[in-house]
């Protein structure tokens, strides 16, 4: 590890760097995918469907998280 201190535009720029870095990882495509699932699904069962990546009827989902999601 090194003692070089960024300046804090240099500080800045990298955590933009890595921010971006992070949003097009699979992990956080993964992360977002599920938080949505978790936010739509009313129950674990839709959950998991959901995650499976099976077809879920718009009316079995969280009818709040599916107009903010702009599903209908």
């Amino acid at each position: 590890m090194s003692d070089t201190h960024l300046s804090p535009t240099e500080n800045a720029k990298l955590a933009v760097e890595l921010d971006a870095e992070w949003h097009s990882s699979e992990d956080a495509r993964q992360y977002r995918r599920g938080w949505k699932a978790w936010m739509l699904a009313p129950t674990l069962d839709i959950y998991r469907a959901l995650m499976e990546g099976q077809t879920v009827p718009i009316d079995k989902l969280d009818p709040k998280w599916v107009t903010r999601f702009g599903r209908r």
